[in-house]
């Protein structure tokens, strides 16, 4: 489980508004989620990857890629050719695995999409870097159940 929040850490460390996960089993894995660890032929991890149960094999859209070496998660990315991944472009995995020739990441705002402030000038300067740094906003990585929805 060590691994997988480290990873988790990893991914999610540069992204606002992320929230980490913990060591609860059902954070990882639950029914209707096909969630696997790759593992090397000598057992070292490659890659934690989550997607929906009954899309087992290439060509489907993968919920969640997390890793810790560029080189081994990128033969997992190769080796299930997803057709999407809805990774943050500030993330670990944009920075360091994704290559354009496979595909781009992109965030945009979005109405629905707000935060409240419930101390008044609390998201000033975070608001000055959206408008005046370009700095990109931030994405919630939603609990297992409802990013599954």
């Amino acid at each position: 489980m060590g691994w997988l929040l480290e990873c988790d850490e990893l991914e999610w460390q540069n992204v606002d508004f992320s929230w980490r996960r913990t060591g609860r089993r059902e954070e990882w894995t639950t029914p209707g989620v096909n969630a696997v660890i790759w593992r090397t032929p000598d057992g070292t991890r490659a890659a934690y990857t989550m997607k929906r149960s009954g899309q087992s094999g290439t060509g489907f859209r993968i919920d969640m890629i997390l890793g810790d070496d560029v080189e081994l998660v990128r033969q997992v990315i190769y080796k299930q050719k997803p057709l999407a991944s809805p990774h943050h472009p500030a993330g670990w995995l944009t920075q360091n695995i994704l290559d354009p020739v496979w595909g781009v990441s992109g965030v945009q705002f979005e109405t629905p999409a707000m935060a409240i402030e419930l101390t008044e000038g609390v998201l000033d300067r975070y608001q000055d870097a959206l408008d005046q740094d370009g700095r990109q906003p931030g994405a919630i990585n939603w609990p297992l159940p409802f990013s599954m929805c």
